[in-house]
């Protein structure tokens, strides 16, 4: 009888902190389930509307330098430059898997981390025509990740979404600790449909919450590790006895000024064979490195990158590392877990269809945010009904 009366208390102490959590967060975590349902929908259907904006690119001859390429986006960039060049990052094919409509891309960087912009150039790459102009990210999809990540309130707003990260996985967790199948599974799975709008509620918020609650725990727990990121990512490297790794620079050589962009391609390619080249980044200051990221098979977190000495192409350093590479380094435990995080927060595990699930996922708070909210109207309008007649008889 004392265990029975435990448990009891024990439950009922869980339900109130789910209930009251629930009724707290419910609409922030909507608010990130939804923009987050959306960035899935424009990121993996931009690729879709961009092909039809590109005039089909018909092979004539080579394919220009790199650096004829650079330079002659860099003309059309400064005709409305507005800002100075921070960064330009290269990619070779806009469109990898369809490469008779794939022109390069060339992308100026400018503003700082806090207000950085970014403007791609297209650009034909057997003639050197200019194809168009695009931004790195459309206005809607930039509205939608501001309003997912810091509720366009700047870093008040990124702490108020990663508190609402951590205590939402706490939500989750005493959801799953309440979830009546753990008695019986079918019960669990069970819906009244021609039942009370009480119990049919009730049955929806079971069945929507315990469906979703991994998927829901992995990615408000990895939103609360990246918004307080400048805390939680040292804990990793400490908690894994590994550091942040620290990349070596390139050493300016007096007198000799940098490798041509298409030498240093080449020597990159040699370094890390295979792959697809993603981005090329091109060194804007002395020190800076000649950076190209790939995208290998299997790959599911960021890309692959080496490192180069812009003045004499030595392979400086890697990140992320294919396995078919011979006596590199691998990277430190800590790198390994925020790889970890990645498909963990974006659903990037199987692609089209871990996708979907997670854009399926990003709607299920608005299903527990009804049918939650409603269970607690109904399971109040008996009380006060009763304290309403209460006082209508003492008066």
């Amino acid at each position: 009888m004392q265990k029975m009366n435990n448990s009891k208390q024990i439950r009922d102490l869980i339900f109130q902190w789910h209930r009251y959590l629930g009724l707290v967060l419910g609409i922030l975590i909507t608010i990130a389930g939804l923009t987050g349902s959306a960035m899935i929908v424009l990121s993996d259907t931009q690729e879709f509307f961009a092909l039809r904006q590109i005039e089909v690119i018909t092979p004539e001859g080579e394919r220009l330098s790199l650096s004829a390429i650079v330079d002659r986006a860099k003309i059309t960039y400064q005709e409305e430059a507005d800002s100075p060049v921070e960064g330009i990052e290269i990619s070779p094919r806009m469109f990898p898997n369809h490469a008779s409509r794939s022109p390069t891309l060339v992308t100026f960087i400018s503003g700082n981390d806090d207000n950085e912009k970014r403007r791609s150039i297209a650009i034909n790459p057997y003639n050197g025509k200019v194809l168009g102009k695009y931004p790195q990210e459309s206005f809607f999809y930039k509205a939608m990740l501001d309003l997912h990540t810091n509720l366009f309130a700047g870093a008040v707003g990124k702490t108020i979404m990663g508190i609402t990260g951590l205590l939402g996985s706490v939500l989750a967790i005493t959801g799953v600790a309440l979830w009546q199948g753990w008695r019986k599974l079918s019960t669990g799975f069970k819906i009244k449909w021609n039942a009370h709008q009480k119990r049919l509620n009730f049955d929806l918020h079971k069945l929507a919450g315990i469906l979703a609650s991994a998927f829901l725990i992995m990615t408000l727990f990895t939103g609360f590790i990246w918004n307080f990121g400048d805390w939680t990512l040292p804990a990793i490297y400490s908690l894994t006895f590994s550091k942040p790794p620290v990349y070596p620079p390139s050493k300016p050589i007096p007198g000799q000024t940098p490798l041509a962009i298409d030498l240093l391609l080449e020597k990159a390619e040699a370094a890390m064979p295979g792959g697809k080249i993603e981005s090329i980044s091109l060194p804007m200051k002395p020190e800076a490195t000649f950076d190209v990221s790939k995208r290998f098979p299997g790959n599911r977190s960021w890309p692959s990158y080496v490192m180069l000495d812009q003045y004499s192409g030595e392979v400086l350093d890697y990140e992320n590392p294919p396995p078919s590479l011979p006596n590199v380094n691998p990277d430190p435990r800590g790198m390994e877990v925020q790889k970890m995080l990645v498909p963990m927060h974006f659903g990037t595990w199987t692609g089209w269809s871990s996708r979907f699930i997670y854009f399926c996922v990003g709607l299920s708070p608005t299903i527990l945010l009804i049918t939650g909210f409603t269970m607690y109207r109904l399971r109040r309008r008996p009380q006060l009904s009763t304290q309403s007649d209460r006082l209508n008889t003492k008066h």
